[in-house]
């Protein structure tokens, strides 16, 4: 481990029985964002974490791959996987997070891919009225859930030992959920 280069140590940890070890991996490549996307295998493992069993350990690869950017972009299953989940996950909320992290890369793209611009076309347009219900840091924009952190946040929340923090997180997704439907 000592002379393993960090990034290299951090993938090769990725394979951990513990869910919450293979979050906290997924989440330290996220915080290494852009430069993670240099190493063919990492993005790789990120793709396969996007189907873990583990939904926080999904929620935590789509934010790295939202931290990584566009950079990610290239790779051959990055981009197909990413709108696999945002479209199949069983999760509302990281389906929710993949759709915000494929509409911030289309934002980022000089010329965005056509499979992408496809994607984002077909996906259902919320009526005027789902506006109203948005998050308030949310008004004025159109389809947003809350960021990936939050995300996050509310999946450590469902595993707090406090009963009324884990109530409240899944009252917050159930009503992120709805407002996605």
């Amino acid at each position: 481990v000592e002379k393993a280069p960090l990034l290299h140590w951090l993938h090769s940890r990725l394979r951990e029985v513990n869910p919450d070890v293979r979050a906290g991996i997924v989440e330290a490549l996220g915080r290494v964002g852009e430069h993670c996307t240099h190493e063919a295998a990492l993005l790789s493992a990120l793709t396969t974490s996007l189907r873990d069993e583990d939904v926080l350990v999904r929620v935590k690869a789509v934010e790295a791959l939202r931290r990584a950017g566009t950079a990610a972009s290239p790779h051959p299953d990055i981009l197909s996987a990413l709108m696999q989940t945002a479209i199949q996950d069983q999760e509302g909320l990281v389906r929710m997070s993949a759709k915000q992290t494929l509409r911030q890369w289309q934002e980022m793209f000089t010329h965005p891919p056509d499979e992408l611009l496809a994607f984002l076309n077909t996906q259902s347009v919320r009526s005027s009225s789902l506006n109203d219900k948005k998050h308030p840091s949310q008004q004025g924009h159109r389809d947003l859930p809350l960021p990936t952190e939050s995300a996050a946040g509310l999946v450590t929340a469902l595993r707090d030992s406090d009963a009324g923090v884990r109530i409240r997180a899944a009252a917050q997704i159930k009503q992120q959920e709805t407002a996605g439907q």
